[in-house]
Formats: C-alpha cells, structure tokens, sequence
C-alpha cells in the first residue's frame, strides 16, 4: 500500500470540486462546486483557507511519501499504536503489501467528510472515507484458505498551514479508522495458521538469531553485525557440526513454534468484542516479525518475553486497549458507518470476509 492512497491526500481536487485560481490572492470562498458539509459555513473563512492549502498540497507534491510528512508526524491505529515520522509510518504500512496481505486495493475514489479549521494559527484537520480490499496470502491463512477482505477505511489528518508555497502544509497526524473485522477476521484468519507461527520463529531464530526464545536476557544490536554466518572467521565448520547444528535448530524451530501457537491469534479486549493487535498474540508478532526482516528495532517485540527495545519501550506484551471511540468522534464514526453502507455497499459492520481471490480492479 502506497502511504498517499491511505492518508487520502487526493481529498481535495475530488471530481472537480475545486481548482487553484490563477491569482493565488483571491480564492473564491465557499470553494465553486464544494457543497455545505465539506466547508461548513460556521467558521468559513478559515475553513477556505484549510481548504485551498490543501489543494495545494497536493499540487505541489505527487510522490508516494508525501514531503509534508516530517518525524513529528505520528500515525495513530488504535488497535495498533502509533507509528512515527516517514520511515515508521512507510514500514508500518509496507506491511499491508508484504508477506501475509500481499497487496491492497483502493475500489473507487475517497469521499471527502469535511475541511475544517481546528483552532488559531491555522491548524486544519480533514476527514475521508474510502474503501479497500485487502489481499491475503493463502499460504498464512487457515487451511490455505483463499480470501478477500473488503472495508471501509476512515482516515482524519491534522496538519498546519505553512508559510513554504513548496510545502503548504505540515502534517501533524494521521487518524486510522477500520471496522473491528480487520482485526478478529483478517488477522486471525491468518495468525491462527501453523505456517503464521513458523513465520514468526523463523523472524525470532534466524532474524533476531535465537533472541527471546530462552538463550538471550537482552537483544544486542551490535551482536548480528559482529557474527559471521560461518562460525569463526576461516575456519570451516565439519559436516558433523553442521548437521549437529541443523538438528539444534529444528528442535529449537519446533519448540518456538509450540510457544507460538499456544499465544492468542489476536487479543480481545474487555468487552468480549473488540479486537487488538498489540497485546500478546500471534498477531502482534507477525507484524513486527514482518518489520524485523529490514529493521533490528523490532526483534525485542517478537519475544516471548517482554523485552524493552532501544527506545525503552515493551511491545506484543499488554494491550493499551485504545478504543476508536477514544479517538474519533461520533460524527467522524457516523461518516465512516455511512459511507460504508451509502457508497461502498457494506452492511452496518463496514466490511466483508470473501473467501475466494480479491478480483483484479
């Protein structure tokens, strides 16, 4: 998944809704086209003007990242956590095209919510919906299930009006919303799998090199970089060793994986329902485990033991338990729920499990 089609930076320009004057000193204000609940009325003027910088915004700046986002920015996905800056925002999303979700697609264009200003000093917050369908690899799911996962996804950004006409706006954050589905049907239809627990001890014993599986009290990062595959530097290892060493590790893959699959496939929260990515599972596993391949910062969260990381953070351990609820508000959760239903053609639950391929958009 390319980082612009999630945060919905095409917002503005939506179907014609608008285009930059020729004179950037008179915007027409309501934008032509744009109607009521896009730019309400209440506070006008300054909703023109959030308006029209993102326009521009997105005028200026076609690339998949866009420049707008700087290591302030944080992305937040309550069932998830937050994720920060260009290169922890990218990683985290590359994950929605990597190994378990070979790919996302966007079907049709997003819908716009609103443009509005939040406050003095020209701080803006937009809203869109959009719908997705997410491809899932059969070789992680259950059974080798072929599936499909179709939702809506909501999308709230907060950003800054700037004084840059090459960076019209600073990005301060990006809201992800998801029906509850993605978490206790997609994932757990992949973590549940036998081949998802051996993914995760093939990350834990080969990529983090036998971190957290009962052999290392703390992750050295230096330590990978100081091995050489070998052994010790030229000196050749005997075909017994080798094969002594093959042995050690297919029962330390077999232990890892019985650990693996004795953890919950995602966590649910207090209420029975609402599901979690990063408690204790399986599945807060996979996620890093998928980050580690290119990024040693994550070997600490796919332990088995809670292990603080270089940031003196512990992850896959205890749910923070961040409700949607917590963070959007019920207008923005009515917009998704009917978007979903009015224009993506969703039931009241915001998306579908298809159990069969994605079909080529």
């Amino acid at each position: 998944m390319k980082l612009k089609s999630f945060a919905t930076f095409h917002l503005v320009l939506l179907n014609g809704l608008c285009s930059l004057p020729a004179s950037s000193q008179e915007y027409p204000c309501p934008p032509p086209g744009a109607d009521e609940a896009l730019v309400d009325g209440e506070n006008l003027v300054e909703n023109c003007k959030c308006f029209y910088a993102l326009a521009a915004a997105q005028k200026q700046d076609q690339s998949d990242t866009p420049t707008q986002i700087k290591e302030h920015t944080v992305m937040h996905y309550a069932p998830a956590g937050k994720y920060y800056g260009p290169d922890g925002i990218t990683e985290y999303l590359s994950a929605l095209s990597g190994d378990h979700v070979t790919a996302t697609t966007q079907i049709g264009p997003s819908i716009p919510g609103y443009v509005r200003s939040i406050g003095n000093g020209g701080q803006c917050r937009t809203l869109t919906a959009e719908s997705q369908n997410m491809h899932l690899n059969p070789y992680y799911t259950v059974n080798n299930t072929e599936a499909c996962a179709s939702m809506t996804i909501g999308v709230r950004v907060t950003f800054n009006i700037t004084d840059d006409p090459f960076e019209p706006i600073d990005v301060q954050s990006y809201e992800i919303w998801t029906p509850n589905l993605f978490v206790t049907e997609m994932f757990s239809l992949f973590s549940r799998s036998e081949a998802s627990a051996e993914y995760i001890c093939d990350k834990i014993l080969n990529v983090c090199e036998d971190y957290g599986n009962g052999e290392s009290d703390s992750w050295d990062y230096s330590m990978k970089n100081s091995r050489s595959e070998g052994g010790v530097r030229g000196l050749k290892k005997s075909k017994s060793a080798k094969a002594s060493k093959s042995a050690k590790m297919n029962e330390k893959m077999e232990d890892c994986v019985e650990q693996a699959m004795a953890l919950p496939d995602v966590t649910i929260g207090a209420d029975g329902v609402t599901g979690f990515i990063d408690g204790n599972s399986r599945a807060c596993r996979i996620l890093h485990g998928f980050m580690a391949k290119n990024n040693q910062h994550h070997c600490p969260h796919v332990s088995f033991d809670p292990e603080v990381d270089a940031d003196g953070k512990i992850k896959c351990n205890e749910s923070a338990g961040i409700l949607h609820t917590d963070v959007f508000t019920q207008e923005d959760i009515a917009f998704f729920s009917l978007m979903g239903q009015a224009a993506f053609g969703f039931d009241e639950v915001g998306g579908r499990m298809t159990y069969e391929p994605c079909s080529v958009v």
